[in-house]
């Protein structure tokens, strides 16, 4: 249950979450067997703040994060550098770490299992937002000059990368991504109550300043499109939460299917040149996703 606030830009209707509120929540059932732990809770305490158009960061914020035997973990955001200013994160109130320090914490063999657990639920926010962000990248393509017909697909690429692959078969470069519509409504119109897919085709994406970028196979399925437009011609209310009646589909964003395998998220690392292979995610399951004017 995460929830804020995202800013678009009217002209490039390109849009960005700026903050998470107090009281957004993630509960994490199953953890690794290499932590001593079986649950985590997590809890917004403070609200994310993040610079529009987007920002990797927030410049502010907190948690609470609630697991046992370790009790409770606290991690805020602030400036615990007097030599060099610059937000840092704060772990019970003690312990203050950079940003690559703080998210170097799970692959450290060295971290203690709070700085572990205090990583986690950091990352598991962030994770759901990163999520939120292919369903706004999505919505300006709803559009009948993208999909005129039912089953037509439009392709765009991603970016190119110019150094030197690590892996032994290196994809498609660019590679890119597909989007379909289904017309669920059966209305010849892309629009409220219908399907549409997205489908990454070795999708690279380079994240502009930073050495870590995105690789992207596999699809998402977004089912029972909503979109209330005002009496001003303002659209209030826009997701993936309702499917269309009689369509015998289940609402909201869905990862692969029983014919195509999951969305398959890899952490690429590019240094002197070379892009190298680092952590790799595998998603399937549901959520829904709603946007809507305060």
């Amino acid at each position: 249950d995460v929830r804020g606030f995202v800013t678009c830009d009217p002209v490039s209707q390109e849009c960005a979450i700026q903050s998470v509120s107090v009281g957004s929540s993630i509960a994490i059932a199953d953890v690794s067997a290499s932590l001593p732990v079986d649950d985590l809770n997590i809890l917004v305490d403070t609200q994310w703040d993040f610079i529009f158009p987007g920002s990797d960061q927030p410049f502010s914020g907190g948690l609470t994060i609630t697991v046992q035997p370790e009790g409770i973990i606290f991690i805020d955001l602030i400036d615990c550098d007097v030599s060099s200013p610059g937000t840092e994160i704060e772990i019970n109130g003690a312990d203050c770490y950079t940003w690559s320090e703080f998210e170097g914490l799970m692959d450290n063999a060295e971290s203690t299992d709070t700085e572990i657990i205090a990583a986690l639920g950091w990352n598991a926010i962030v994770f759901t937002l990163e999520q939120a962000y292919y369903s706004m990248q999505l919505f300006p393509y709803i559009d009948e000059d993208y999909l005129p017909n039912p089953g037509t697909a439009y392709y765009e690429t991603c970016d190119a990368y110019a150094a030197t692959w690590t892996e032994s078969s290196p994809p498609v470069n660019p590679g890119g991504f597909f989007i379909s519509w289904i017309d669920d409504v059966a209305n010849g119109i892309p629009g409220p109550g219908d399907s549409f897919r997205l489908e990454f085709n070795h999708c690279w994406l380079d994240d502009e300043g930073d050495n870590i970028d995105t690789y992207l196979r596999g699809l998402i399925d977004f089912v029972g499109y909503t979109e209330v437009v005002n009496q001003e011609n303002v659209i209030t209310r826009i997701g993936f939460e309702t499917a269309a009646q009689d369509s015998g589909k289940i609402g909201g964003v869905a990862y692969g299917d029983e014919f195509i395998d999951a969305l398959t998220i890899t952490e690429t690392i590019e240094s002197d040149g070379v892009i190298s292979i680092g952590n790799e995610t595998s998603l399937s399951g549901r959520y829904l996703i709603v946007f809507e004017a305060p």
